[in-house]
């Protein structure tokens, strides 16, 4: 039992057993008047129970307390009191100016409920005020890029997409410049002021892409800096194996060993003579080395059948698997391609196609009815490929797919007809061809086991908290060198840890023999960037504020000393009663 049991059961004892003895001496009673004092005196006791048990546990009442209005950035004066301003508060403001909110909650003890006026709280006082209830008044958010979707690492090679919104630019448009101040891409905003923007990145390395934002008379309005880390990241390790020589297959390959992949080839030239470069052998320990394989049908019907099972073994494993078509199968070249899982059939089909373009003022650059007059027309086969779990690979400007792939075990199969790709390279569209094929390569590649850390926010600021989950006795080398030790907060089960940056530039986060680089805005750089992130993490804080615990601390236990009154005020009535002249107890 706890203690309120065991205090209840031993008032209510001793009550029971007074109240008996008043009623034995109450036998005597004759009168009215001392059956109303006997009735008195057990009421008395009763009341002295109740009064002592509620004085030694008090109950416990909603507590009352004035709302505090907070006053953070862009915050315009009210007439509410009590009332506290925070340093990023303008100035002339008529309120105590405090360092922090945990600060103005020590000197208002007590504050269950805090009204936010301005874009929010900072990184700073959002901790402490977790648990409270809070109202929040965002001021409109100043005119610039409020909303950024940007990969924080690319791997060399590959292109990659910029999506935002900017705020209050109606008819504006936004500009992606390259590091020597190059225009890369540029497209004008939609009715929301969303955009999306597509680059290709090179060579590994480091890099400060420029965002310009421009209104409707191509007047700039903001230049947001927009880091970039290029990762050469892990070889992938490729096997192309032809039964034949083409344009393709020699443009493939040299933009696979360009691209840093390390390439084992095999290419049947006449029956018995191959040319090969390094060892290329279809059996199981071989194949298991390799990240993809790359065959043309040529090559896949001159396998044997234990070599194609060796293939399909090794894709359940984990290989990817891409079959190029160099023509239409007939009956018995479409059995031998069965166990890959697609049905073919060969239909009549506008042999010519262009691929949408890598067009930032037509985002739609994987499909739909993007512009593709920049990209020369391509050729297909005249073939229908159908599975019911397979996905596209590559679809062409008016969305049909030109190659697709399906899981197996836990590898993938794809199939590639388009036939004559190579053609972007002769039409000076080199980055479009590296995108296509390095997209493709990365959707059927063996997966590798390196996860990516977590940043939360991202992108950071100067002086502002940084979450970093990452595996233990990680470090971070700060811009000028410096190296700091994460040690993960141990409320915390996911190796997450807190690291509060002091310098602006790049930053690298070391786990091992891996490192992350990542960047950290300078206070006065993206300033509408940061507004919009504080007001959305402010906001995010409402939806705590209704939690057990916030209600349970919102209880206060009513004051001891009157209850202990009342207390004594009944049992002075019981004593005087029971000694009066007339008291049961004279009977």
């Amino acid at each position: 039992m706890n203690l309120q049991t065991v205090t209840m059961l031993t008032l209510a004892l001793a009550a029971t057993l007074g109240s008996l003895r008043v009623l034995r001496q109450a036998r005597r009673a004759t009168t009215p008047r001392r059956r109303w004092r006997t009735l008195a005196l057990i009421a008395l006791q009763l009341g002295a129970a109740i009064t002592l048990y509620f004085t030694l546990l008090p109950p416990s009442r909603p507590r009352t307390a004035p709302t505090l209005t907070v006053y953070t950035a862009d915050a315009s004066a009210t007439t509410a009191t009590p009332a506290i301003a925070l340093p990023e508060a303008p100035a002339g403001i008529a309120a105590t100016r405090l360092p922090d909110l945990a600060s103005a909650l020590r000197q208002h003890p007590g504050t269950r409920r805090i009204a936010v006026i301005g874009q929010g709280l900072p990184a700073r006082d959002r901790d402490a005020a977790r648990g409270l209830e809070i109202a929040f008044a965002p001021s409109p958010l100043p005119r610039g890029v409020v909303e950024l979707d940007a990969p924080q690492w690319v791997s060399a090679g590959q292109s990659w997409a910029l999506r935002g919104r900017v705020e209050a630019v109606a008819g504006g448009s936004v500009a992606l410049h390259d590091p020597a101040d190059r225009l890369i891409a540029r497209t004008a905003l939609d009715a929301d002021g969303r955009f999306t923007l597509h680059a290709p990145s090179r060579s590994a390395g480091l890099a400060e892409f420029s965002l310009r934002v421009h209104d409707a008379a191509q007047q700039p309005i903001e230049r947001l800096p927009l880091p970039l880390a290029a990762l050469a990241g892990d070889r992938l390790r490729v096997a192309m194996v032809a039964g034949g020589a083409n344009p393709e297959l020699k443009y493939l390959r040299r933009w696979a060993i360009d691209a840093g992949l390390q390439v084992d080839s095999r290419l049947s030239v006449s029956p018995g003579v191959a040319l090969v470069a390094r060892s290329v052998s279809i059996d199981a320990a071989t194949l298991q080395t390799w990240d993809v394989l790359m065959l043309d049908d040529r090559a896949w019907y001159a396998m044997s059948a234990g070599e194609r099972r060796a293939v399909i073994t090794a894709v359940q494993r984990g290989l990817g698997l891409l079959l190029r078509f160099t023509g239409e199968p007939d009956a018995r070249e479409r059995a031998l391609l069965a166990p890959l899982g697609f049905v073919l059939k060969t239909v009549e089909a506008n042999r010519g196609v262009r691929l949408p373009a890598l067009d930032p003022e037509q985002p739609n650059a994987m499909g739909g009815n993007a512009s593709t007059a920049r990209l020369p027309e391509l050729s297909r086969r005249s073939l229908q490929v159908e599975a019911r779990d397979a996905q596209p690979l590559l679809r062409d400007g008016d969305g049909e797919p030109l190659a697709q792939w399906r899981a197996l075990g836990r590898g993938r199969i794809g199939l590639w007809w388009l036939a004559d790709s190579y053609r972007l390279v002769l039409a000076g569209a080199s980055d479009r061809y590296a995108d296509i094929w390095s997209g493709a390569l990365s959707q059927l590649a063996r997966p590798r086991g390196h996860a990516a850390p977590r940043f939360q926010p991202m992108p950071g600021w100067v002086g502002e908290r940084i979450t970093i989950c990452v595996a233990r006795d990680a470090q971070v080398a700060a811009a000028d060198g410096e190296t700091l030790v994460l040690i993960a907060s141990p409320a915390r089960d996911d190796g997450c840890a807190g690291y509060w940056p002091q310098q602006a530039g790049w930053h690298r986060l070391i786990d091992g023999d891996r490192q992350w680089p990542f960047y950290v805005h300078a206070p006065d750089q993206a300033m509408s960037l940061h507004a919009a992130q504080r007001q959305q993490a402010t906001q995010s804080l409402l939806m705590l504020a209704d939690t057990p615990d916030r209600a349970s601390s919102a209880m206060q236990p009513i004051a001891r000393w009157k209850l202990f009154l009342a207390w004594l005020l009944i049992a002075c009535a019981l004593w005087a009663l029971e000694r009066s002249r007339g008291g049961i107890a004279g009977h």
